[in-house]
């Protein structure tokens, strides 16, 4: 792309596909692909060898993509995905998108859109599955990344999150938070590691799934 960004890549095994991800040398958020979005496209590709339906033309709303590494392994293994995030974040995550577009088979489909949370957009129909990584991390936007998965989902849907553990007092306090107020409105179930991807699990990342009483 430019000086300023440097190629990762992500082999999805089982498919035989490697995506090129576009990172920022420098920036806080929406510049690397963190390891929690990897164990969670690790995970989704776990489902997808256990049932090749698993995401098979389902709708696919990520929240605070980045870059677009889960979004875009979904939509590799047959969904249809809306990656999202803020309107800053825009350009480099469409970069990547475009960049992994002939990787993308004829039944899928990827579009970016602005979204910050606490706004609503008509997607038209309720997402099958939200997914995110790595989204709670500033006390301001805990309620209204709740308020956008309540607005998005309905009991049906099932909202899988990816989250990196960190030690210091703030951010355990809003690890906390966040769970107190998720589960006054959904049923929350936590997979164990020996569910996931045994090369892309850790203690220090949890993935959890919600559904919506």
């Amino acid at each position: 792309m430019n000086s300023t960004t440097f190629i990762r890549e992500y082999d999805i095994e089982s498919i035989n596909v490697t995506l090129t991800f576009h990172q920022k040398l420098e920036g806080e958020v929406s510049c690397v692909v963190w390891d929690a979005a990897i164990v969670l496209a690790k995970y989704l590709e776990v489902m997808y060898q256990k049932n090749k339906e698993f995401l098979k033309e389902k709708f696919v709303l990520e929240l605070g993509s980045g870059l677009g590494c889960a979004g875009l392994v979904a939509a590799c293994l047959g969904a249809e995905v809306v990656l999202s995030d803020l309107p800053e974040a825009i350009p480099l995550l469409q970069y990547n998108v475009d960049e992994n577009q002939t990787l993308l088979t004829t039944k899928t489909s990827v579009c970016v859109r602005a979204l910050s949370w606490g706004d609503k957009i008509d997607f038209k129909k309720v997402p099958d599955k939200i997914i995110l990584a790595d989204c709670i991390y500033y006390k301001e936007s805990i309620d209204p990344l709740i308020k956008t998965l309540l607005d998005y989902s309905n009991s049906f849907t099932e909202i899988i999150l990816a989250q990196e553990l960190r030690d210091s007092e703030k951010q355990k306090n809003n690890w906390e938070y966040f769970l107190n107020e998720m589960n006054k409105n959904f049923v929350q179930v936590s997979v164990p590691k020996v569910d996931q991807h045994q090369d892309f699990c850790c203690d220090e990342i949890k993935v959890l799934k919600f559904y919506k009483k």
